[in-house]
């Protein structure tokens, strides 16, 4: 695909990239009726490779599917070429934060973070339990 024509790329385009990505790659029954709108993000540097893809989907059901199965991108996908990454639309606040969790476990100082619903979340040790982070000054005061 030429780069005017990834630039054109439709609506219904898009959809259905999602609807084959979701039924192929995921292995979830996904159809048209499940998407509301998709389509592609507008590229804020001169980076290569396709531009990112925003879907917003009819019900909440089959977000969270698709959300839960991310993980099995991961382990079907063992090089970098040809990554899919799919990543729960954030608030600019909860954005931060999970930029901050990230860091954070990166340096080892938390066990994991991942976000769910919009929220973010966090575990200080394996063995712990969850905790919800709501605001940066308590990430920060790990």
């Amino acid at each position: 695909r030429t780069t005017t024509q990834a630039a054109a790329e439709s609506s219904e385009v898009s959809e259905q990239l999602i609807i084959e990505f979701c039924q192929e790659r995921l292995q979830l029954p996904v159809t048209a009726s499940d998407i509301s709108i998709a389509h592609r993000l507008p590229r804020m540097n001169q980076r290569t490779g396709p531009r990112p893809l925003l879907v917003r989907f009819t019900n909440r059901r089959t977000r969270s599917r698709i959300l839960a199965a991310k993980r099995t991108l991961s382990q079907n996908t063992s090089s970098g070429q040809n990554r899919v990454y799919i990543n729960e639309h954030l608030s600019a606040e909860n954005s931060k934060i999970f930029a901050e969790a990230r860091s954070l476990y990166n340096a080892k100082r938390i066990a994991s973070t991942w976000t769910y619903n919009g929220r973010v979340y966090i575990k200080k040790d394996s063995g712990a339990q969850s905790t919800l982070v709501q605001s940066l000054s308590a990430l920060q005061s790990l």
